[in-house]
């Protein structure tokens, strides 16, 4: 039925043929279903971590704990787990510990949503014991068994259901919706690393205006984060992950370089959320002037998100800024002082002191920001004995 890689069919093939049952399973059977090529493919198997290893020449025992085994085929790799049923949750987010077992079907009974527990091998088809095909055709994210259980179990379910249905443009059903409600204050347990990484996916998709549901649940209160406004302007903007989570903070009313802490992320989003912050206290550019100006104090990329940024929460016509932006760069008109045609050493041969240079070359790219024409050797030393 479907058209599997290479590589995949070889490790089934392999498991198969060593006497064990195996199939594809979860995202990979749900991106087939919906003619998507999917981006990795995991295989879920009656055979045991050690006898994964025994049967392929090179593997990673990445999970063994929880039954899986990366292997190696082709310069690809493929997660294998260990069909499986989970013990209990403790913590709201992993099991104390998990119990291996020989059927498809109960391995399938622990997975989070429908449209992720559908198996699928070439001697049995699609094996779908909770109704996930349906799901897709009808575009409904549906927790698999009781929804207050699963979420309850772990709570980062709870961000993955909105993640799904942002990305696939499905709708949450209505008794997973319920679940949700009841259960999305545990998402204060699940650490900053795993709600950063869900929140982002699913601000990047087509339809991130969908994370507003979880906000009317009071899902993200523990981010101190009550209410958004106009949250449909967010997929108006560029899929850009420091745009559109700055601009996600920005419309929740809360500072982005606090959220930054609270979510740890790296220091290169912390600088764009600061830039962005700094950059909307400037004047608006009234000229292309008045933009390289603004590219001399802050990054080319950060400058770009902030035409785009007001373009959309202020509705302000960005095609003048735009305009001017391109042909900067397409002309090669200088804004940095590195840019100059002179250096510190030369200024330095014209009897000035090392610690007027900055404030010579400071004085000369403001006057070639205005004047491109002046960024020549000649000019420059021009512009530096008037000065005298």
């Amino acid at each position: 039925m479907f058209l599997l890689p290479d590589y995949v069919k070889f490790a089934l093939n392999t498991l198969k043929r060593n006497g064990f049952n195996a199939y594809i399973v979860g995202g990979a059977v749900r991106d087939l279903l919906l003619n998507k090529k999917p981006d990795d493919f995991d295989i879920t198997t009656n055979a045991l971590p050690e006898e994964v290893i025994a049967i392929f020449d090179k593997t990673i025992p990445t999970g063994i704990k929880h039954g899986t085994v990366t292997v190696l085929i082709e310069n690809k790799s493929i997660e294998i787990t260990t069909f499986r049923t989970d013990g209990k949750y403790s913590d709201h987010r992993s099991p104390e510990n998990v119990q291996f077992t020989k059927t498809i079907i109960e391995d399938l009974s622990r997975r989070d949503f429908t449209v992720n527990a559908i198996a699928y091998n070439e001697d049995d088809g699609i094996i779908d014991n909770y109704g996930g095909e349906k799901d897709i055709k009808n575009r409904i994210i549906r927790a698999v068994g009781n929804p207050e259980k699963r979420f309850t179990e772990d709570a980062l379910r709870i961000l993955r259901a909105y993640r799904f249905a942002a990305v696939l443009n499905f709708e949450i059903e209505k008794k997973t919706l319920y679940g949700i409600s009841k259960t999305a204050y545990l998402l204060s347990s699940i650490s900053a690393e795993r709600v950063f990484t869900e929140l982002i996916k699913t601000l990047l998709s087509d339809n991130p205006q969908i994370i507003e549901g979880l906000i009317r649940f009071e899902g993200l209160r523990f981010l101190e984060i009550e209410k958004i406004k106009n949250p449909n302007l967010l997929r108006k903007l560029p899929k850009n992950k420091f745009l559109r989570f700055f601009a996600f903070c920005y419309l929740c009313n809360i500072d982005s370089l606090s959220m930054c802490q609270l979510l740890k992320t790296d220091n290169v989003f912390k600088k764009h959320c600061k830039n962005l912050s700094l950059l909307l206290k400037y004047k608006l550019p009234q000229s292309k002037t008045d933009l390289k100006l603004m590219l001399k104090d802050f990054d080319e990329a950060s400058v770009l998100e902030y035409i785009q940024l007001i373009n959309v929460l202020f509705n302000i016509d960005g095609k003048a800024l735009t305009t001017y932006y391109n042909e900067i760069f397409d002309n090669n008109e200088p804004y940095k002082i590195s840019q100059l045609n002179i250096n510190g050493d030369e200024i330095i041969s014209l009897g000035y002191k090392n610690e007027t240079v900055g404030k010579v070359l400071n004085s000369l790219i403001d006057k070639v920001i205005e004047n491109p024409y002046l960024n020549t050797k000649e000019e420059l030393k021009k512009l530096i004995n008037n000065s005298n």
